[in-house]
């Protein structure tokens, strides 16, 4: 999970960042917990390399079978390994988490990433940021957010990336593919924000939340930079 600071498409953006309001944490968090699948589908799709090339109807059914898949990797996993404990999971699957404080890239918020074929690096300065803002917001923040494992939701969104690579001969996230043009040769592209889509299932079904992980965009940008999450929600909000 990475986000290029303030490197999104910004929808009727009318000030200057530097003149942006910030809005309340608590306020930001009711709105986005309301998305709903579709909802956080248009906004995955709007951060694709081929936005535009969809209709609002294609982009719903792709949604759905991503998150189905999303399901289908989770149940397989569920039934023959124990994932309560995500590092012993991460080990029994062969892969590596590596914790690292901070990403060598000072210019972008990396929250984790996954490297092929094998190697999760989880940067431990997110989740102390996170755990520092969630201690000095309000009770309503704790309420709505619950007992969340940060650390547990940026592994496992990325070892469903891992899983994707070791099964990416078979897995719906990397065989569909769209047609940019057939004429004087097919040209046929991964859908990129599929395997997001996905990713962010597997980890709810895993954690057991009751929110899309994909609102932790805008809380763990908070916890960095509280004008960008803020133009960010109101980005997702636009959508």
């Amino acid at each position: 999970m990475k986000l290029k600071k303030n490197g999104f498409r910004l929808i009727n953006r009318t000030m200057p960042e530097s003149e942006t309001k910030i809005l309340p944490l608590e306020q930001m968090i009711l709105d986005l917990r309301k998305r709903s699948d579709e909802d956080w589908g248009r906004y995955a799709f709007y951060r694709d390399p081929l936005y535009g090339k969809f209709n609002p109807n294609e982009i719903k059914d792709y949604t759905n079978n991503a998150i189905q898949c999303g399901r289908k990797v989770f149940k397989d996993i569920s039934e023959k390994n124990n994932y309560e404990d995500i590092d012993h999971l991460a080990k029994e699957l062969k892969f590596n988490v590596i914790q690292q404080y901070m990403p060598n890239d000072g210019n972008r918020v990396i929250f984790a990433q996954y490297k092929e074929p094998d190697n999760i690096t989880i940067y431990m300065d997110t989740i102390a940021k996170y755990n520092n803002l969630v201690k000095n917001s309000t009770s309503l923040v704790e309420k709505l957010l619950g007992d969340i494992d940060i650390y547990k939701i940026l592994v496992s969104h990325e070892l469903f990336h891992g899983i994707e690579f070791m099964q990416k001969q078979s897995i719906y996230t990397q065989t569909e593919k769209i047609e940019l043009f057939k004429k004087p040769f097919s040209n046929k592209s991964k859908i990129f924000c599929l395997g997001e889509i996905a990713a962010m299932e597997f980890s709810k079904q895993l954690c057991g939340l009751n929110f899309s992980p994909y609102i932790l965009d805008t809380i763990l940008m908070y916890a960095y930079d509280k004008e960008a999450a803020t133009l960010l929600y109101e980005d997702i909000m636009e959508l």
